[in-house]
């Protein structure tokens, strides 16, 4: 196992580990999750939970990513801000339609975008991505025409991503995200 992330606060610790898990289909790294927090605030009773979310392929292996894979693979480019992979995730000679909203105690807006595989490789993704909790993602089976949708959720963050499934690799048709 591997240390992805580790994240603190006052009274909160969460640690993303990374495990290579081999299979028929190939390899993959599935994310472990360990949060630990004190239940009355910052001297309460320390609590735990942990969760497993099925991961990415390996790097440099084949493998035939599920739909959460493609959910990681897309949350692990826009934390390293790979512009390349997030640009291959656009469909071939169109756009990615996004819409983000917002809202707050003394703000709403939102934002809408269709940028093309050359506009992220120069200014990258605008989406803030998926959460990658272990009960932060969930994805439908594709359809017959290799179309599925995947959800992602977290606090007062919540996004929907389409996508089409094509020769074995995915593209990101539109992300709905919403937060406050």
């Amino acid at each position: 196992m591997s240390l992805v992330s580790a994240e603190s606060g006052s009274n909160y610790t969460e640690l993303v580990l990374a495990e290579r898990v081999e299979s028929e289909a190939g390899c993959r790294r599935d994310l472990l999750f360990l949060s630990y927090w004190h239940a009355d605030g910052e001297t309460g009773p320390v609590e735990s939970d942990e969760g497993r979310l099925e991961g990415d392929c390996c790097e440099g292996e084949p493998c035939e990513r599920s739909p959460v894979g493609w959910m990681v693979h897309l949350g692990e480019a826009l934390r390293a801000d790979d512009r390349e992979a997030l640009a291959a995730l656009v469909p071939a000679g169109g756009t990615t339609r996004i819409r983000t909203g917002w809202h707050g105690p003394e703000s709403l807006g939102e934002d809408h975008a269709t940028p093309t595989a050359d506009e992220v490789r120069t200014s990258g993704l605008p989406i803030g991505g998926p959460v990658l909790r272990s009960d932060g993602v969930s994805c439908d089976e594709p359809d017959a025409e290799g179309a599925f949708s995947c959800r992602s959720f977290a606090g007062g963050f919540q996004a929907s991503y389409d996508w089409r499934l094509s020769d074995g690799r995915a593209v990101l048709l539109s992300v709905d995200e919403e937060s406050h």
